[in-house]
């Protein structure tokens, strides 16, 4: 199975580590997280059973196994590489947000297998990986996602590296509202302002929500930015009916 691996690892060296291409890099984002989801789904289970089976754990069982974990570890780091690419092109988005999360989750997984199971203390595994997964989800409410992500894109349009996608803002949840609403005037769609800031948010306590009240007392206050389009001059209104205008002679 090392064998396999390394095999793989190598003949596809260059898919890992050395794609630029913008037009390519969604599809190979994509083929990265698959091929990462795969190979931990496989792997894990198998050195668990591996190390339950194995009644003596000698040396190169441990070093044949951390040599496994190493090489799923360079999957991860492609996988994490490629998704680096493809949000420096295109943005953030909730999608790759999270997807990020997971393969860093995975990579720390991984670590704490090779320090649990592999050292003789298999029965922490699970507490480990339970905790772990908690933490990750503790960590993802702490840094507000939603708000991160347009603050990020916000970013990229000011260094000139890709226009902010107005549609998009306007459709994350009221976590982005103070971000939303201190940098309305960088909105170039006004109606998806207004589609935000006039969102049907449910009133009493059963839907009671810190974000969707801060939300309701920010669009109370903050006017829609000025719209991007030039004026237009209202059209000359018809000659009453019966009335005859004589062209002005020129002088």
């Amino acid at each position: 199975m090392n064998l396999l691996f390394a095999l793989f690892v190598a003949v596809q060296f260059r898919y890992f580590f050395l794609i630029t291409n913008p037009v390519s890099l969604a599809q190979y984002a994509r083929h990265g997280f698959f091929e990462l989801v795969l190979v931990v789904a496989l792997v894990v289970p198998m050195l668990l059973v591996a190390d339950w089976l194995v009644a003596e754990k000698n040396r190169t069982f441990r070093i044949l196994a951390a040599a496994q974990v190493a090489l799923v570890l360079v999957i991860g780091a492609s996988a994490l590489r490629r998704m680096q690419l493809y949000r420096d092109e295109f943005g953030l988005t909730e999608q790759r947000l999270y997807t990020t999360a997971f393969m860093i989750w995975v990579a720390v997984l991984l670590l704490w297998l090779v320090a649990t199971v592999l050292t003789g203390h298999r029965h922490r595994f699970a507490i480990g990986a339970l905790a772990t997964g908690m933490l990750a989800v503790v960590i993802l409410h702490a840094i507000n996602p939603d708000a991160l992500i347009v603050q990020t894109n916000l970013d990229r349009a000011r260094a000139g590296r890709r226009a902010f996608d107005s549609v998009y803002a306007s459709r994350l949840s009221d976590d982005a509202a103070p971000v939303i609403f201190a940098n309305a005037n960088a909105f170039t769609d006004v109606n998806a302002f207004l589609k935000f800031k006039q969102r049907h948010r449910p009133s009493g306590w059963r839907s009671l929500n810190y974000s969707r009240e801060r939300a309701k007392d920010l669009a109370s206050v903050r006017k829609p930015p000025p719209s991007r389009d030039p004026p237009r001059t209202p059209p000359t209104p018809p000659p009453a009916p019966g009335v005859f205008r004589r062209p002005a002679r020129p002088r």
